[in-house]
């Protein structure tokens, strides 16, 4: 029987600022919180990482991470040195070491800082180090990659059409995410505001069971109007 071969995925966790969940944060310091909810994504579609855990914002020590994660790994998965930091290092390394580039950056929020890369048929995505921005590329991106790779035919069955109980604000040119509470009311769905959406308010998506996906010619949105959800 012909069967599609699961891909082995690599995590790279970076960021001199990083520390484990169970340590104390001191003065500059986090939690590495995208790690697990790296390997909670995964895990979800049935699927085996390799973890190469956190690597300092050391240029030198990312690529040797890098160069061994393309090596074990089909597809690699990067948290955080995405960006137009000092320290954000991703783009130079995958540069260097003759990756191809599709693109560094998408026109959605959260997640505008994700780059995408081919190296030898490797993916690599390199994602922003804010929680909801690195689960809402990985959902919109790394996902459907790995359900191809696995022979899935992907379609938009996800998505359904919800009612807006409140006023989103959003800015044209730019498709936003908005976490929610999607409840189903006599055979409609509503979407209802939880909190703050700021890019690294974990807490946030802990308490939303969908989104409400505002597309990127529409603006500010209010309440009674009919949005597409998942």
């Amino acid at each position: 029987v012909k069967v599609y071969k699961s891909p082995v995925i690599a995590l790279i966790i970076t960021g001199s600022e990083l520390i484990d969940i169970n340590s104390e944060p001191q003065k500059g310091k986090i939690r590495n919180s995208n790690e697990y909810s790296l390997k909670a994504l995964i895990k979800n579609l049935d699927m085996e990482y390799i973890s190469l855990g956190i690597t300092s914002d050391k240029k030198s020590l990312l690529k040797e991470k890098v160069k061994y994660a393309l090596k074990s790994a089909d597809i690699v998965i990067s948290s955080g040195g995405a960006s137009v930091g000092d320290y954000d290092f991703v783009k130079e390394v995958l540069t260097e070491i003759g990756t191809e580039i599709k693109f560094d950056k998408v026109a959605i929020k959260p997640g505008k800082p994700v780059t995408f890369a081919i190296y030898k048929n490797k993916l690599f995505f390199a994602l922003p180090g804010n929680p909801s921005s690195l689960i809402t590329t990985f959902q919109e991106f790394v996902k459907p990659a790995i359900e191809k790779m696995m022979g899935k035919v992907i379609t938009d069955n996800e998505e359904f059409q919800v009612v807006l109980t409140d006023d989103f604000k959003a800015q044209k040119g730019r498709r936003k995410y908005i976490y929610v509470q999607i409840k189903k009311e006599k055979g409609t769905y509503y979407a209802y505001k939880i909190g703050s959406q700021c890019s690294n308010h974990l807490k946030t998506m802990s308490q939303a069971n969908g989104m409400i996906i505002i597309p990127e010619d529409c603006g500010t949105v209010h309440a009674g109007e009919v949005v597409n959800g998942k």
